[in-house]
């Protein structure tokens, strides 16, 4: 029931002293910059929870939010190195989301979330809650303020008085972005250079973003991640930040947050989705690429879950849950749709197997040899209360294909409970079915 602060020597992860017992949970992301003489640790974005949903805060504990740690490296011992006042500490989860902190249940955030220190001993918090970069001095005296909504990751140039910020903001409409800012003075700016925008459509995620900034043969590189951004570097050139490496795009193709795979038993191609909707093929393993699919120029298939119906050269795909299953035909340069009769390409009623804002999870479907459809999910029915749209589970339901008419009429098989956790769906030639 409680949580541990360790201090672990690098050289010897063995070698571990325990810092502090916390009686509730530690909250927050944790972040750290090393002084530039190695003796000191900064620590900021953590804060202790009084309750076990952690949705109200410690206002007096020595792990409140709203301070900067240091950690003396020899002795590993934490003491406060700045904070803000005890009465200016909000504890209320309600009110943590009302303020400039954006702290929400899903979307955690400290009132102090990144820090960085530079070769003078300055230290640089991002302070959300007061919308600012605070600039201390080796004592903890504030000396400066620099403006900055949302801030949450800062970094510093090693020589230079370049400072960097990421500026991160998420809620359940996916309407969050990712900024890179850079600021050409921390000593005098009040506004910065240069401001990048990283990755909109930010949703519900915990992690926090991650940047850092080195030299290399005279040239300043920035190196910024996230949860839903790969790794990228930028070269400082002065007036702006020159993208150098996407780390999604360099080498081998990669893709985000893989879902589901099938083959086509005709062809051997495979097909792949991810969280985002994003539909790929691979036909050549001599040359193996994600070859995104398109329904026409410009125009991608979305899919989060596929199934290929073989004998009728159809491909199945269902994304999003404001929609059902949808029917494409293959084998030509585009997956173009294939309607039933006059009633559209979408065969199955609303689909819903997981809440969007917290990533696609798919369940799964798939064709039968006769061409009919098994799905996992809650097709909503208002007033039924084991069939409300936030269900989020996986019962399965059968739709015998209709040649002239859509959505199909379910035939939902109870055999598995109210609310099953499914999560793989498949049938054999012989048409038995196999559900996991």
């Amino acid at each position: 029931g409680e949580d541990t602060i360790w201090s672990i020597d690098p050289a010897d992860p063995s070698d571990r002293v325990e810092v502090a017992k916390l009686p509730h949970k530690l909250g927050g992301p944790l972040f750290s910059a090393l002084s530039p003489d190695g003796k000191a640790l900064y620590l900021s974005g953590l804060y202790l929870t009084t309750d076990r949903r952690g949705r109200t805060l410690s206002r007096s504990s020595f792990w409140r939010d709203g301070r900067v740690w240091k950690v003396d490296r020899e002795t590993r011992k934490a003491s406060v190195f700045f904070e803000l006042d005890e009465k200016d500490v909000i504890v209320n989860l309600k009110a943590r989301s009302a303020s400039p902190i954006a702290h929400t249940a899903p979307n955690p955030y400290a009132a102090f979330q990144g820090v960085a220190v530079n070769a003078d001993h300055h230290v640089f918090v991002c302070d959300r809650q007061n919308k600012r970069i605070a600039v201390l001095d080796r004592d903890g005296k504030l000396l400066r303020e620099i403006p900055v909504k949302y801030p949450d990751a800062v970094a510093v140039a090693p020589g230079s008085k370049a400072l960097y910020v990421t500026t991160r903001y998420g809620d359940y409409t996916g309407r969050g972005r990712l900024h890179l800012l850079k600021f050409n003075d921390w000593s005098k700016d009040t506004a910065p250079a240069v401001t990048l925008l990283l990755r909109d459509r930010i949703g519900k995620f915990r992690e926090h973003s991650m940047l850092a900034v080195i030299e290399q043969k005279g040239a300043v590189l920035v190196w910024v991640a996230y949860t839903t951004l790969p790794a990228r570097v930028y070269r400082d050139t002065g007036a702006a930040l020159e993208l150098v490496k996407d780390f999604y795009r360099a080498g081998p193709q990669r893709a985000l947050d893989l879902q589901h795979m099938t083959v086509d038993p005709k062809t051997d191609d495979v097909y792949l989705s991810d969280g985002h909707g994003f539909c790929f093929k691979i036909d050549d393993w001599n040359d193996p690429k994600f070859e995104l699919c398109l329904e026409a120029p410009k125009k991608r298939l979305a899919a989060a879950s596929m199934a290929i119906d073989v004998r009728n050269r159809l491909l199945y795909a269902h994304y999003r849950h404001q929609d059902g299953s949808k029917r494409y035909r293959m084998d030509g340069k585009y997956y173009s749709p294939a309607p039933v009769g006059k009633s559209g390409h979408q065969v199955t009623p609303r689909i819903v197997c997981s809440w969007t804002f917290g990533g696609n999870g798919e369940r799964g479907m798939a064709v039968a040899p006769d061409g009919g459809l098994a799905t996992l999910g809650i097709l909503p029915e208002a007033g039924n209360p084991d069939r409300r749209a936030d269900n989020y589970s996986g019962p399965l339901h059968f739709f015998k294909p209709m040649p002239a008419k859509a959505p199909w009429e379910p035939l939902r098989l109870d055999r598995l409970g109210k609310r099953p956790r499914t999560g793989c769906v498949r049938f054999d030639p012989a048409g038995n079915l196999y559900i996991g």
